[in-house]
């Protein structure tokens, strides 16, 4: 296990000083989140799944800019411990790819691809189609029904992309059972669907924040932090800019607070932009104090009174000094018509 002094990660970012992530913040943010954990009575759900995904604890991942959509995409994230025990006990859904236009080469279909899991005697349920997944599958609730009929679901890595589009909030939405990409043109089917059993999935979205499981509450704390940290490292290689780009990690349960554990700092300053928000802040507080110094002085020559005084405190002092300019040339104004009366 890692120290608990704080770690430097090893990456390049054009941040003044390197991002320091402290080990001890992350192991009292888990202490904290699993004792909030004990606290809380077992909810009647009537979805069963929905009380599985209430057990993970997940990392939030916060950027400091929305991706690109080019950069919205899956990416598999090994974990030191496994949160799934074992396949043997689980319904475990396969996707495969049989559109025409895939290599050949590697093309599979439900029998050649049973054919495999009875030879390499792995714990796959069923070999669902992309084609019957396409077809099939287009209503809500089709989709409900698939995502509570299996535990687990992976995918081909070549229609990865493809998914989203396909099994839509259902799977990428708050509960978060993204499929996980294995790589069928592999001679090993086996070794690749046992390293995707020890992996978990982090799908960046079209915002600035997401989310990806690092924990459940029945594992020890030590495993739960040495998830976390491997998950940091590995989050952190593949999002845009890397280090850069990242504004902060929290740890949360689904419906608990949200545990700082990494606030992005520019020059020793926390802020989104950094600098730039900061510069703004220091500005807004100097038009402050010139709208009060103008204000004064309009009071010391008797423009301006008590509650003008507070009132230019509120509207700024350009708004006073208009309507006091506007006040002043009504009564011109009237004067003028009231000599012009007296003159006819």
């Amino acid at each position: 296990m890692a120290s608990l002094a704080k770690i430097s990660p090893s990456s390049t970012t054009s941040i003044s000083k390197k991002p320091l992530l402290d080990l001890t913040t992350v192991q009292k943010a888990i202490k904290a989140l699993l004792q909030w954990k004990k606290t809380q009575k077992p909810k009647s759900l009537t979805d069963p799944q929905d009380q599985l995904d209430d057990d993970y604890i997940y990392l939030l991942v916060t950027l400091k800019k929305i991706p690109r959509k080019d950069h919205r995409v899956s990416f598999k994230i090994p974990l030191v411990h496994p949160l799934l025990d074992s396949l043997l006990f689980k319904e475990v859904c396969l996707i495969i790819d049989d559109r025409p236009k895939s290599n050949p080469k590697f093309k599979t279909n439900v029998e050649v691809a049973n054919k495999i899991i009875k030879n390499e005697d792995l714990p796959v349920s069923k070999v669902l189609k992309f084609s019957t997944l396409k077809s099939e599958y287009k209503s809500f609730e089709a989709k409900k029904k698939l995502y509570e009929e299996f535990d687990v679901f992976f995918v081909d890595k070549r229609v990865e992309k493809l998914i989203p589009g396909v099994l839509g909030k259902v799977f990428y939405g708050s509960k978060k059972k993204v499929p996980v990409a294995v790589n069928l043109g592999k001679c090993s089917w086996k070794e690749e669907i046992e390293r995707g059993s020890r992996s978990v999935m982090l799908k960046l979205s079209g915002g600035t924040c997401s989310l990806v499981k690092v924990g459940k509450d029945s594992m020890e704390k030590d495993e739960i932090f040495e998830n976390v940290v491997k998950v940091i490292e590995e989050v952190v290689e593949v999002v845009p800019r890397k280090w850069a780009g990242v504004r902060s990690f929290h740890l949360k349960f689904t419906e608990s607070l949200a545990m700082p554990i990494y606030q992005a700092l520019v020059n020793g300053k926390l802020g989104v932009d950094g600098k730039k928000a900061n510069v703004e802040v220091k500005e807004g507080r100097k038009g402050e104090e010139k709208i009060a110094e103008k204000v004064r002085s309009l009071k010391s020559v008797g423009i301006v009174d008590d509650d003008e005084e507070r009132e230019g405190k509120k509207l700024g002092s350009a708004e006073i000094v208009g309507k006091k300019r506007k006040d002043k040339d009504s009564m011109m104004s009237g004067n003028k018509r009231v000599k012009i009366g007296l003159q006819g």
